[in-house]
């Protein structure tokens, strides 16, 4: 695995989108960000303007609803978004915009066997966690950037929080 030369890597999760309201999966599929979207990437920026150190370098899935989170980002803090495809979501396969409900009619017991091991459960026609890059290992070059702000699509708290808080 190649070394990583950051000291602070902080990470952000896109906005809400149409499909996060509706209770979609996404996967690698796009979906617009809401209003609610919108108005935390406004609340993300502002945030990372309080960050220290600042953040010397700016990162994004090449997916629209992480792009466009990292642009509103990347016009706060005066750094260009750099797309790193590594950073994509894992392929959802063939629930890609199924709710639960679908899933739990189309693919019955999936759902429970994925609670019992995420990383080892497959999306059925899709990706395993298992199996998939984690993000920017296999890309990962030599940087004298000391911090890095990452807009990704991954589930994680929309509500920005300081390192260690």
């Amino acid at each position: 695995m190649p070394a990583f030369d950051f000291e602070i890597v902080y990470l952000a999760r896109h906005g809400e989108t149409e499909w996060n309201r509706e209770g979609r999966r996404q996967g690698r599929l796009d979906s617009p960000l809401t209003q609610k979207g919108w108005d935390q990437a406004q609340r993300l920026a502002r945030f990372v303007t309080t960050l220290s150190p600042t953040p010397d370098g700016l990162s994004s899935s090449p997916l629209g609803r992480a792009i466009a989170t990292a642009e509103v980002c990347s016009k706060e803090i005066g750094l260009p978004v750099v797309v790193v495809d590594d950073l994509a979501e894992l392929d959802h396969g063939r629930i890609t915009g199924m709710t639960s409900s679908d899933v739990d009619e189309a693919f019955p017991g999936e759902l429970e066997r994925r609670e019992e091991d995420k990383y080892a459960w497959r999306f059925p026609g899709g990706e395993r966690t298992r199996e998939s890059p984690r993000p920017g290992a296999s890309r990962t070059t030599s940087s004298s950037k000391s911090t890095s702000l990452v807009a990704r699509s991954w589930s994680a708290p929309s509500e920005p929080r300081r390192p260690n808080a």
